[in-house]
């Protein structure tokens, strides 16, 4: 008899996200408040922590949690950077949205067309647009969800290349040991350079989220959420139908007074409610 793949759920999927910051509390507040109202539960991990770089929390952290989550039968993981990710959709919209789209690969937002970041050399870039179309579909490592075994296996993968990185040394004569070699004195603690290089080699469990259906990434301009303009989804302007949103480049941004432009749009677009003062 053929046995189908149980599929996510609310009960065999955990949200999780990385809080290493002293002011975890502030630099969260937006991300959480946005979760609590959506019904979402986020598991972080190293909340609070010293920070010691995007691989040790994104990948080395992280898949010990992840091999935690599994023993206790929790068979998928999404992950949202926890800064600048907001949710617009419910728990239940989010994990039936992401069963419609699981492909047993890893589905990864979307970055901004023409962008690769951080490693972001012509030749690079040639060879990620080789894997996307038309240049759009890199991937960006700040929202993702999948397998935990697909994810895991990843990051395994991630290591081996980190490994590799370490040994190299001189000319390189394949374009994979030119990456590693030119890239490894800067980005040898940032996970996308890693999984960017995967891409860029085709690695099946890749899948990305060119239509925005789960996952956006803009920074175009602060969009009107429940108005959304009928773009085609490489505009930068469109957020498609996505239910997680990030923008790493307008959540930083502020007033000359020094407010935050990022918290006022999601309180004016209601993806967060106003704390009322008494």
């Amino acid at each position: 008899m053929k046995t189908y793949k149980e599929k996510p759920n609310l009960q065999n999927t955990v949200v999780v996200s990385v809080a290493a910051w002293n002011d975890a509390d502030f630099r969260t507040e937006i991300f959480r408040r946005s979760a609590e109202k959506q019904g979402i539960k986020v598991h972080f991990i190293d909340y609070g922590a010293e920070w010691q770089g995007f691989y040790q929390h994104k990948i080395t952290n992280l898949r010990r949690e992840l091999l935690k989550q599994k023993e206790n039968g929790i068979r998928y993981a999404l992950f949202a950077d926890a800064r600048d990710v907001v949710f617009v959709g419910s728990a239940e919209e989010i994990i039936n949205r992401f069963a419609l789209l699981d492909q047993g690969s890893i589905l990864f937002a979307a970055d901004k067309p023409q962008t690769v970041f951080p490693f972001q050399e012509p030749w690079f870039q040639k060879a990620l647009a080789a894997h996307c179309s038309n240049g759009y579909g890199v991937l960006n490592a700040g929202t993702y969800a999948g397998d935990i075994v697909a994810i895991l296996s990843l990051f395994d993968e991630c290591d081996r290349l980190r490994e590799t990185a370490c040994q190299l040394n001189g000319m390189p004569t394949i374009p994979l040991e030119r990456a590693l070699i030119e890239g490894k004195k800067f980005y040898f603690d940032d996970d996308q350079f890693f999984v960017q290089i995967l891409q860029a080699q085709g690695y099946p469990g890749i899948h990305v989220d060119t239509e925005k259906q789960l996952f956006a990434v803009f920074d175009h301009e602060y969009p009107p959420i429940r108005e959304r303009i009928s773009l085609p989804p490489e505009d930068e302007r469109s957020l498609g139908t996505a239910l997680i949103l990030h923008s790493p480049w307008l959540s930083k941004k502020e007033t000359e007074k020094g407010e935050s432009l990022w918290k006022q749009w999601v309180i004016r677009e209601k993806i967060i409610d106003p704390i009322l003062r008494k």
